[in-house]
């Protein structure tokens, strides 16, 4: 499985807890408006599911097996906030929902430095650049030392 990936697992059961068997059902993904640190939601991506035919989509339709489940394939966003997945039955009762928190860990924030600019700094994105450890200490050095060589500013 990809390392961005998660085995979502369906299960249907009827009143008395038993399972649906060949139920159909849509399942679609979709961003949690401002989530991760946008406050917006124009072009960000949305997560997709791998069908068996091997397409990736956001949204499709699938049936429940003979025991009341069905299993996909689901591929996150690749940016952090909150990804959900809605799962609609023949009516509108029948309907779920389930989100997934996306987060990066080991990520620190790149500030301004006395070499370069930092550009995309606006309001709605007060602070977006970000790297590992190691990429932001290269960054800086990079930055120092093209400073000390040439007396330009990376921009």
């Amino acid at each position: 499985m990809e390392r961005d990936a998660t085995r979502v697992t369906l299960t249907l059961t009827g009143n008395g807890s038993e399972p649906v068997s060949h139920y159909p059902f849509t399942l679609s993904a979709f961003v949690r408006p401002n989530s991760g640190g946008h406050d917006h939601n124009a072009n960000r991506p949305t997560g997709k599911f791998i069908t068996p035919a091997k397409d990736t989509v956001a949204s499709f339709q699938g049936t429940t097996n003979g025991e009341g489940k069905a299993t996909y394939t689901y591929i996150c966003s690749g940016f952090g906030g909150v990804d959900s997945i809605l799962v609609k039955g023949r009516t509108d009762r029948d309907t779920a929902s389930t989100t997934m928190v996306l987060q990066f860990s080991g990520l620190q924030e790149l500030t301004a430095g006395d070499h370069y600019a930092l550009y995309g700094d606006r309001p709605i994105h007060p602070k977006n650049h970000y790297g590992t450890a190691t990429l932001v200490l290269k960054l800086k050095a990079l930055a120092d030392s093209v400073y000390a060589d040439s007396s330009f500013m990376l921009r």
